[in-house]
């Protein structure tokens, strides 16, 4: 039996880390930071906060030959730990 890192509908299985960041001015918040199982396996680079099943993106039908325009990268906000649910998100600085 082989292992295929992915779910049953052929997405990746996505662990979250989260890490505590310092506290200031008496708030606690945290990061959340995604990886794929097989970057985990592989040493790869995190998500970047996307999150592949909430993804959309109208595809062209004609338009195999264009540039694909990945957009600018996200991440997950650093938040407080009552505000996780929010899965807010910003852009990543290049």
């Amino acid at each position: 039996m082989q292992l295929k890192k992915t779910t049953r509908d052929g997405s990746p299985i996505i662990f979250s880390e989260w890490k505590l960041l310092p506290v200031i001015n008496g708030v606690q918040k945290v990061q959340r930071t995604e990886y794929t199982l097989d970057s985990i396996i592989n040493g790869g680079e995190p998500l970047d906060g996307s999150t592949p099943s909430g993804k959309v993106e109208q595809l062209n039908l004609f338009g195999f030959d264009d540039e694909v325009d990945e957009g600018p990268k996200r991440r997950f906000k650093s938040c407080k730990l009552v505000d996780i649910y929010k899965e807010e998100m910003e852009e990543v600085k290049s």
